[in-house]
């Protein structure tokens, strides 16, 4: 049986997502050395989210420009973007129950199943 491979945390990584990366990576079984891309995109798009969702909080979902008008903070587009990647690469590293169940996997295979857990 072959050891389970765990790479290490890439030097490009911030430290905000090189920190995802030493949670969330172990816990991910199958790996190979062609995932490290994917899950670079994966952890620094996590990073994304953890910041911009910071930024919003301090700045408001609601802007105002100077002539009044009200419109929605730019950064809810970035969100919206990252969490639409996140989601495809946790279903691809079966991170979340609904791919663990469709490759026959049970819950109780990884650590936790609930990846907010990653997010601040």
């Amino acid at each position: 049986m072959s050891e389970k491979f765990t790479p290490s945390a890439p030097a490009c990584l911030s430290s905000e997502s090189a920190t995802i990366w030493r949670e969330l990576v172990p816990t991910i079984g199958g790996l190979q050395s062609c995932d490290i891309p994917s899950l670079v995109l994966l952890v620094d798009n996590m990073a994304m989210l953890n910041r911009q969702n910071r930024l919003i909080q301090e700045e408001g979902e609601i802007k105002v420009a100077p002539n009044g008008q009200e419109f929605v903070n730019q950064r809810m587009r970035i969100v919206d973007r990252c969490t639409t990647i996140v989601d495809r690469l946790l279903n691809r590293f079966r991170c979340n129950p609904a791919s663990r169940r469709a490759n026959g996997q049970h819950s109780t295979d990884v650590v936790n199943d609930d990846k907010s857990e990653f997010f601040e």
